[in-house]
């Protein structure tokens, strides 16, 4: 199951502005968040964690949400899993932390990345010249 950390602030606030508006109803139809501009995966996160609830609760929730992102502290590292999850993973799409990260910045955004392979794989180097 997808939950609201999945979804990019901008996207939030575009399901906001669209329960404000009236061109988002409750309960949530996927037919209302893809005319707001919502991609599959962003729509599928959505209806997972609000379709039952009535626009009240769904409104206090994004308020709520978009006020604990935004008083977030301004420099803070995040780690990011970009690969296999568990099923019931609390790890944030690389995608939506990234698109987090333009949405908010002032001036810079320092992304770093790496990647693992062949984690199995025994090295082909001597195990002394290891540091």
């Amino acid at each position: 199951m997808r939950s609201l950390a999945a979804i990019a602030i901008s996207d939030l606030h575009a399901i906001q502005r669209g329960l404000r508006s009236g061109r988002v109803v409750c309960p949530l139809r996927l037919v209302d968040l893809q005319a707001a501009g919502l991609s599959p995966r962003t729509c599928d996160a959505a209806m997972a964690a609000l379709a039952e609830l009535d626009i009240r609760a769904v409104d206090a929730i994004l308020e709520l949400v978009l006020s604990e992102r935004s008083s977030r502290p301004a420099h803070h590292v995040e780690l990011v899993w970009t690969g296999p999850e568990a099923r019931q993973s609390l790890a944030r799409d690389t995608a939506v932390v990234v698109r987090d990260l333009f949405d908010q910045a002032t001036s810079t955004v320092l992304i770093a990345g790496f990647r693992f392979d062949h984690g199995g794989r025994t090295p082909s180097w001597p195990a002394t010249s290891w540091p």
